[in-house]
């Protein structure tokens, strides 16, 4: 359902972008589009990382 959501969003904001005029939210360069796919899988390792717990504060009570 996530990736459903972010992908209608992504279009959304891309067709918004194309419609007004608006310069793409996105790098053009190689670059630019490897800071974005870098950063995109940190976010899914570390949101499969945080959700791996079903207690957040699971990791404060080992610590005691």
């Amino acid at each position: 359902m996530k990736i459903a959501l972010s992908l209608l969003l992504a279009l959304t904001i891309g067709a918004l972008a194309r419609l007004t005029g608006v310069p793409l939210p996105a790098p053009p360069a190689l670059i630019g589009a490897m800071l974005v796919l870098a950063m995109t899988l940190g976010y899914l390792a570390a949101d499969r990382r945080i959700s791996k717990t079903d207690d957040p504060l699971a990791s404060l009570d080992e610590k005691r």
